[in-house]
């Protein structure tokens, strides 16, 4: 098994039994997020210039799709990735190196972008205040949620996609059914990052995330 980590221009591979640098991959600009796609012998990053698929053996570039490309998740099966920026939310076919469609509907920068567990739906949350579900097969929008409190700084999807929470421009985490459009489930206060990892449980009664240490 091996774990990663990105920063400046490159990406790091690391042995997760041992802790050692197994692999130094270089990107043609800074590295904003990096992962395992496919099998796992692929490893995808964005620099805000282009979406980049190196060897993750030999760390040799092997694609790369100009882009304004910051962000982006990958489905659970790593066989898509959806990427987002300033001006477009694309979804990705891994083994045919292709842009199967964009998303369009958010106005400005998507910071916050996740599939469901189950690759079903693609979860995208803007600075114009709106969480956006759409059909991860299509590309077909299904839902739009308005937070009206600021940008969507991070996001969590229940397994089963029936429950969405959204940390907003006040740091309250909002959480939204996906089946009853517009309608608040419940708002959070919260010490929260704006762009944190976190997760909801599959009952979605729990949220797990990060908390700031005490100065």
């Amino acid at each position: 098994a091996r774990l990663l980590s990105a920063g400046d221009r490159t990406v790091r591979l690391w042995s997760a039994a041992t802790g050692e640098p197994a692999q130094t991959i270089t990107c043609d600009g800074p590295v904003f997020d990096a992962a395992f796609v496919g099998d796992g012998r692929i490893v995808a990053a964005v620099t805000g210039a282009a979406l980049e698929l190196h060897d993750a053996g030999s760390g040799a570039r092997l694609w790369s799709a100009p882009g304004r490309y910051f962000w982006m998740a990958v489905s659970g099966d790593g066989r898509r990735l959806v990427t987002s920026g300033y001006d477009e939310i694309a979804v990705w076919d891994v083994a045919t190196r292709t842009r199967r469609f964009t998303l369009e509907g958010h106005v400005g920068a998507v910071p916050a972008v996740t599939f469901t567990s189950d690759g079903a739906l693609v979860v995208t949350g803007g600075g114009d205040g709106a969480v956006r579900i759409w059909d991860a097969a299509t590309g077909r929008p299904l839902a739009v949620f308005d937070a009206h409190r600021g940008a969507i700084g991070a996001l969590a999807v229940r397994p089963d996609g029936g429950e969405v929470a959204a940390v907003l421009g006040d740091l309250t985490v909002r959480r939204w059914d996906t089946h009853l459009e517009d309608r608040p489930a419940a708002d959070l206060e919260a010490q929260l990052a704006r762009h944190v990892p976190w997760t909801l449980d599959a009952t979605g009664r729990l949220l797990a995330t990060p908390r700031p240490s005490s100065p």
